[in-house]
């Protein structure tokens, strides 16, 4: 049995498993830790990356009167014509996926590949954040 400073004995290195479930081999009990371990690591980076990249919803209104976004989607988000997708009120993290996805051409539509192709990280994260910023 384990015993770490003092703790109580919580499982067997070796031999047979008390019955109890919650009982675990030491060595399976490290590998779920470290496999814990890795995933929490995981989501706080992906969390610090994200609010890294938070855009600016006026410098994406600026831009997606430059870049022609609203001549499709609407100066609103609300789209001109029914084959055009409403961007306005989508979630921002969705809408940042789809346009790098356009950009990295790993989503196909020939107009949005163009228009996506020039686009910086920083453009697209404040693309997002004004689409995503608009009334439903």
């Amino acid at each position: 049995m384990i015993r770490i400073n003092g703790s109580p004995k919580i499982c067997r290195e070796n031999g047979p498993q008390p019955s109890n479930p919650f009982f675990l081999n030491a060595k399976i009990a490290n590998t779920i830790m470290k496999t814990i371990s890795v995933a929490v690591t995981a989501l706080m980076l992906s969390i610090f990356a994200h609010s890294a990249t938070a855009g600016n919803p006026e410098v994406g209104r600026e831009l997606a009167n430059a870049r022609l976004c609203v001549g499709c989607h609407g100066k609103d988000g609300v789209s001109v014509k029914p084959y055009y997708p409403n961007l306005a009120g989508q979630n921002e993290t969705y809408l940042t996926k789809m346009l790098t996805d356009f950009r990295e051409k790993k989503r196909h539509d020939q107009t949005m590949n163009a228009m996506a192709v020039k686009l910086t990280d920083e453009d697209i994260a404040n693309l997002a954040a004004f689409f995503s910023s608009l009334p439903r």
